[in-house]
């Protein structure tokens, strides 16, 4: 398992204005849309679990699974 923080995952995947809060993120882990867990109080992207965005890749990968 290989686990960022939010403000991380947020500086290194989005750019400009456009970036989501990190109530955002948070929000989309609580709803299974982005892989992560609350660990002592701060919620965690969990980068191995991270979707390619391609399907075949995900299962060579074991993401998802």
């Amino acid at each position: 398992m290989r686990l960022m923080s939010v403000r991380d995952y947020i500086d290194l995947n989005f750019v400009g204005n456009d970036k989501p809060t990190p109530k955002t993120i948070k929000n989309w882990i609580d709803k299974g849309i982005l892989p992560g867990k609350k660990l002592g109080g701060k919620f965690w992207v969990d980068l191995s679990q991270e979707s390619t965005g391609n399907n075949l890749a995900d299962q060579i990968l074991g993401i998802g699974q």
